[in-house]
């Protein structure tokens, strides 16, 4: 993963890319790269009437039209450049999910409760570097242009709305993937836990059997050693798909936030620097295919990513009644830091592909969360939709396990419990202060197991679909513009 000091450095040194600073800095190239072209043709033509051959003199005026069209389409591209994006700002402003002031809520909740550098503290992709230390305003202030902001803002308002939203997915597989590291080690400890039953008789005062002495022998020693939960070895085995797809799920959230944010610089240079290849005759299709990156990207990939949003960013009603998931309930947790479906704390919980199933709310659910169950439930409680996080769940449940282990009586009382338990019960329990129950702990698998395929379609199906489709797109509108399709052999795929 890229660490957030390279990140912010690539981010202070590119300077921000605009409109008005890309055609200060190279349109007088475009005109020059015209002008060149032009003298070619005209050249080219002369030769052609000198040897008096029709093939070059027809050669020459096909360039020759290719110059006019590329002037007149340098003027179309960024009229409609112009035009689309005070449609595309406008459109979204008026929709609940994609406002302005409901990408402002979104990235004021992520900057509050992250605990991930690359998107939380000073220097970060959505705050951006202090006044001193470069010009990227934040990926924040970038989604929340006002009506008289300029043209670049405008332009750059669709992928910024996007990115927010790809960080707020960020925010939360982040989250998840470190509940996950909690409750592995929770399982892993409860697994391997080998209470220890022992029963000794000494002669008075029984010195042998209170304290360990190789020189003391007992007259009789029994020790009966066991682990009620070495079964959920298999769970976590099982689990390790799931702990890969969060893993991977976060480097793909991670790596479309930093090409974005990236595109978002140097896209008006990229604009460009097209339309110098694209004026001359023997960087053309080069040309064409830069235009064509730039149009998709700033357009075609946003809008394909809104309509999904909007569509499935009101979660889906697929219950057993037709309105909402019933028997849930706040199972998978809610995502409380934007105004979407399913953000609030109570209710039932509905299936959004924008809302991940909350790992740490799955366990606390079925008291499988490494706490004591007074206080993850009644001191910890939740607080704006998340469970709180105070002292570390695992120091707290283990040292209190190990502590009641420890004192005298109690693993022999637990032990006995629990064989009277396997008599009635068959799965039974071993009581601890703090442990899951091997019913809970199986609730808590299949919870887990379905939440695997909202996540994976959020992280990898949708992207990947986003990805052909815009790949797809552009190679059509470069060969519109006259550009490469072939794109190293891409293009075969499609």
């Amino acid at each position: 993963m890229i660490p957030l000091h390279m990140a912010g450095l690539l981010l202070q040194t590119t300077g921000l890319g605009t409109v008005p600073n890309a055609a200060a800095a190279i349109m007088p190239l475009v005109f020059i790269a015209l002008l060149i072209d032009a003298f070619v043709v005209a050249i080219w033509y002369f030769i052609g009437v000198a040897i008096n051959n029709s093939g070059v003199k027809a050669s020459a005026m096909g360039e020759f039209y290719q110059f006019i069209g590329t002037a007149i389409m340098i003027g179309i591209i960024i009229g409609s450049l112009t035009t689309l994006s005070s449609i595309y700002y406008s459109s979204l402003s008026a929709t609940k999910l994609m406002s302005p002031s409901s990408l402002n809520t979104l990235c004021t909740g992520i900057e509050r409760t992250t605990s991930f550098d690359l998107l939380g503290k000073t220097g970060s992709l959505l705050s951006g570097p202090s006044n001193n230390q470069g010009s990227f305003p934040g990926l924040c202030s970038l989604a929340n242009p006002s009506a008289s902001s300029s043209l670049t803002d405008k332009l750059d308002y669709p992928l910024a709305a996007t990115s927010v939203i790809v960080a707020n997915l960020t925010n939360q597989t982040v989250a998840n993937l470190n509940y996950s590291f909690t409750l592995d080690s929770w399982f892993g400890f409860l697994a391997n836990l080998n209470p220890t039953v022992a029963i000794c008789i000494d002669k008075t005062p029984a010195p042998g059997c209170i304290i360990p002495n190789p020189f003391i022998t007992p007259l009789f020693t029994v020790e009966v050693s066991y682990a009620p939960y070495a079964g959920y070895n298999f769970i976590l085995q099982n689990l390790s798909t799931y702990n890969t797809l969060l893993n991977l799920s976060v480097e793909s959230f991670v790596v479309q936030l930093l090409v974005i944010t990236i595109f978002l610089y140097i896209w008006p240079y990229i604009l460009f620097a097209g339309f110098v290849l694209r004026s001359t005759f023997f960087t053309r299709r080069l040309g064409g295919l830069l235009i064509a990156a730039v149009i998709t990207v700033l357009f075609i990939f946003p809008t394909v990513f809104a309509f999904e949003y909007i569509a499935l960013g009101n979660g889906l009603n697929i219950g057993n009644n037709g309105t909402s998931t019933n028997g849930l309930n706040t199972t998978y947790g809610f995502n409380a830091i934007t105004n979407i479906p399913a953000a609030s704390g109570t209710g039932n919980y509905i299936v959004n592909f924008f809302v991940e199933p909350n790992v740490k709310s799955i366990a606390l659910n079925y008291s499988c969360w490494p706490a004591l169950n007074a206080i993850a439930r009644n001191v910890s409680g939740f607080q704006n939709g998340f469970p709180k996080d105070g002292i570390n769940p695992l120091f707290q449940a283990e040292g209190a396990d190990i502590i009641y282990l420890a004192l005298p009586g109690t693993q022999a009382v637990s032990g006995i419990a629990y064989l009277i338990n396997n008599i009635f019960n068959s799965q039974p329990n071993y009581y601890l202060p703090a442990y899951c129950a091997p019913s809970d702990a199986l609730r808590t698998f299949y919870a887990l197991l379905n939440s695997y395929g909202i996540i994976g379609i959020t992280s990898w199906l949708l992207p990947i679909l986003n990805l052909v489709i815009t790949i797809s797109s552009m190679l059509g509108l470069s060969q519109l513009f006259g550009g490469d399709t072939q794109l190293a052999g891409l293009a075969r795929l499609f």
